[in-house]
């Protein structure tokens, strides 16, 4: 959450009410701007990967995620096709074969993190394609 001036300097009005809220409004501001440097580190990190700068033009894919997907697969060419990448994920369903008989069961469990990851950036997707 950023504060604009006007908010910031609520919060100092109403933190003399008190010197529990003062304690607490100090703490808020002081998280604030600790947030901000960790957004600009973590966009720093996004220059310096090729692939998050390309994940980041993806539509849902935000500078946060498209940081972490890169660090979770880091180099994409250890994978020797998408299915194996998708398997690495977590994002395949489990086959059960017996002689002409197959079942497929729940999604492999896979790196958790980055399925995680990349079902929130889907959602987003979605959200913004339905109501953009």
């Amino acid at each position: 959450m950023d504060f604009t001036h006007f908010n910031r300097r609520t919060l100092k009005e109403l933190s003399k009410v008190s010197f529990t809220l003062e304690r607490l409004v100090s703490e808020l501001l002081a998280l604030n701007d600790e947030i901000k440097e960790f957004n600009k580190r973590i966009a720093d990190e996004l220059q310096k990967n090729e692939y998050a700068k390309l994940l980041n033009t993806i539509p849902g894919v935000g500078v946060i995620s498209a940081v972490g997907i890169a660090s979770e697969i880091a180099d994409i060419s250890r994978f020797e096709t998408y299915e194996n990448l998708c398997a690495y994920a977590g994002l395949v369903p489990r086959i059960h074969q017996s002689s002409n008989q197959e079942w497929k069961g729940h999604v492999s469990k896979g790196n958790t993190f980055l399925k995680h990851l990349l079902v929130q950036c889907v959602q987003v997707h979605i959200r913004r394609s339905i109501h953009g």
